[in-house]
C-alpha cells in the first residue's frame, strides 16, 4: 500500500498577498483531498506559529513583513480572529451560567436527600 506524504503548507506557500494560492491548488500541493482537511491543516500550522493569511478570495499566502499592505493584512487578521474569539467566549457565558445553575440544583437535591435521610434515621430511634 502506497503511503502519501503530505507537505507542510509553509513549504509551498509563497510570500505576499499578490502570490496567494487558491485553496484547491494548495490542497493538491500538500496532498490533501478536501477543503475541510486543508482548513484543519492550516489551523494546525497556525497554532504551531506559522502565519498563514487568506486573501479573502479563497487564496492563502505568507505575508511579506516588509510590505505595508501585508502588515495591514496582519493587523486585520489579528482584529478578525480576536473578534471571533470574543464572540466564542461570549457564547460560553450562557453555557457556564447554565452549568452553575445545574450544579447548584444538584447540590440542593443532594442536601435535601441528606436531610430526609437524617430525619428518617432520627424518627426511627
Amino acid at each position: 500500500m502506497k503511503e502519501t506524504k503530505t507537505k507542510k503548507i509553509d513549504e509551498v506557500l509563497r510570500v505576499g498577498k499578490e502570490n496567494a494560492i487558491d485553496w484547491q491548488t494548495l490542497a493538491a500541493m500538500i496532498g490533501v483531498k478536501d477543503r475541510r482537511t486543508l482548513y484543519k491543516t492550516i489551523e494546525t500550522e497556525r497554532k504551531a506559529g506559522v502565519l498563514i493569511l487568506s486573501d479573502g478570495k479563497g487564496g492563502y499566502y505568507i505575508p511579506d513583513i516588509k510590505n505595508d499592505k501585508d502588515i495591514a493584512e496582519i493587523e486585520h487578521f489579528i482584529k478578525k480572529f480576536s473578534a471571533m474569539a470574543k464572540n466564542i467566549f461570549g457564547d460560553l457565558k450562557g453555557a457556564r451560567q447554565a452549568l452553575k445553575a445545574a450544579e447548584a440544583e444538584q447540590a440542593l437535591k443532594s442536601m435535601e436527600q441528606a436531610i430526609k435521610n437524617i430525619t428518617q434515621e432520627t424518627e426511627s430511634l
